[in-house]
């Protein structure tokens, strides 16, 4: 029989304290304050730094003739207008509380293709979301015209059409390099709501927003991505009214109060 001494035992509060230490790095905190275990780095963490563009391409959109009717719960139905297809970087992730359009579409989803998912570019921007909108200011010496940044991001209301394109959601993060598949929708619902999608990324204001009746996201492997200048708005921020300097809202949001 072999015999421990009590001196030969780890200390059990020097154990509590590396457990909690190594349980401490698997968590942390979504956009809206709650613990959640962390993922691996985001594509924009992990390369953070690098100058290529990571989405080149514009969204791929294609009109659905004739519409098509997509019931949902709580007596509301999707008109689905066209198909949807985008790979870009994730600008900005919010969250909306779950008042009527923040349960129909819980979260949205900013991406950037072209030169808006290019670190070169987005070193010269601040984005932030808020009130259903994408902001964001650029300094004098932006590549790109504010124009051109609208163009070439998205703010997408997305609603998932299935628990798992709801579960996929959950695990998209900002600086995420994703491809999003789906429908553009009009939705309409009891006391005569109405929710009406864009159809054109050249729209700016109130409208503006895709509406994406999401089937599928996916986080792509990236071998280059941009760190990106996002941040929270400011307090002094108002909801629909852009900042001093900053450019006019980007992509709005309903096509009726709620």
């Amino acid at each position: 029989m072999r015999h421990y001494s009590q001196s030969g035992l780890p200390n059990p509060l020097a154990i509590a304290a590396i457990v909690g230490v190594a349980l401490l790095s698997l968590f942390g905190f979504d956009e809206s304050g709650q613990f959640v275990l962390t993922a691996e780095p985001t594509a924009a963490e992990r390369h953070a730094g690098a100058g290529q563009t990571l989405a080149p391409d514009s969204p791929r959109q294609a009109q659905i003739l004739p519409a098509q009717s997509v019931a949902l719960p709580r007596g509301y139905v999707a008109e689905a207008v066209a198909t949807f297809e985008a790979t870009g970087l994730v600008l900005g992730r919010k969250r909306y509380p779950r008042t009527r359009d923040g349960w129909l579409a819980p979260v949205d989803l900013a991406l950037g293709w072209g030169p808006m998912s290019n670190p070169d570019t987005l070193s010269h921007f601040r984005l932030w979301q808020d009130s259903r909108f994408l902001y964001f200011t650029a300094s004098s010496e932006a590549p790109i015209s504010p124009d051109t940044a609208n163009r070439t991001s998205a703010n997408v209301h997305i609603v998932p059409a299935t628990p798992e394109a709801r579960a996929q959601l959950e695990r998209v993060r900002k600086g995420d390099l994703v491809r999003v598949t789906g429908r553009l929708v009009n939705v309409s619902g009891p006391g005569g709501f109405t929710w009406t999608t864009s159809l054109t990324r050249t729209d700016t204001g109130f409208g503006a927003c895709e509406l994406l009746l999401l089937d599928r996201v996916e986080v792509l492997p990236a071998t280059d991505a941009p760190e990106i200048s996002a941040h929270d708005a400011p307090a002094a921020i108002q909801p629909h009214v852009a900042s001093p300097g900053a450019q006019a809202p980007s992509h709005a949001s309903l096509s009726t109060e709620l």
